[in-house]
């Protein structure tokens, strides 16, 4: 059985040559070397700007390229900082 991060890298390399696209070019893009790309690509490391132009590349969300729990810790603190924004209305 292939582990999930594992599959999604394989997906991720697979869609980018598919669309003519190589590390390097993303690396280009971004300011960065080809082994940072590679490392964001395969779940060894983060990067934001990486993970941006690799879905911007692809036409895809971020969040579907890069899954993660950080996501739904985001998600949680956007909800709570809404709701302590409307209370904080009411209150005036």
């Amino acid at each position: 059985m292939i582990h999930q991060s594992s599959h999604q890298t394989r997906v991720i390399r697979a869609e980018l040559i598919l669309k003519g696209f190589t590390l390097s070019d993303i690396a280009r893009r971004c300011n960065v070397t080809p082994s940072a790309v590679s490392r964001v690509v395969a779940r060894q490391a983060t990067s934001r700007k990486i993970e941006g132009e690799i879905s911007r590349m692809l036409g895809r969300p971020r969040r579907d390229l890069f899954p993660r729990l950080r996501w739904v810790a985001v998600a949680e603190a956007e909800a709570a900082a809404s709701k302590r924004v409307s209370h904080t209305k009411d209150a005036a």
